[in-house]
């Protein structure tokens, strides 16, 4: 039996994650491609924004592709909810 697609939910703990813009990154991206097109996270509803932003889960394809140098997790504000946790742990390992 195959295993069910988990549901996204906002009780999820989520990142903002922000694609990394180096060329030299994505050689089998065509010129004038963006990568964002390309990477996309399997369970994530948003898709890279124009500066190349987007909401992910915090999950192990996340920060496997944050130790990967595909994009990097960006720090959480002050007063907004979220895996304050995560981000110091994804910074440690590297």
């Amino acid at each position: 039996m195959p295993m069910q697609r988990p549901r996204y939910s906002e009780a999820v703990a989520s990142v903002t994650v922000v694609i990394n813009s180096d060329a030299k990154h994505w050689p089998h991206v065509p010129s004038g491609e963006k990568p964002g097109k390309f990477l996309k996270h399997p369970f994530a509803i948003t898709q890279f924004n124009r500066d190349g932003k987007a909401v992910w889960p915090d999950d192990q394809f996340t920060h496997r592709r944050a130790r990967d140098g595909d994009v990097t997790i960006e720090e959480t504000k002050k007063g907004q909810t979220g895996a304050h946790g995560s981000h110091s742990r994804a910074e440690s390992k590297t």
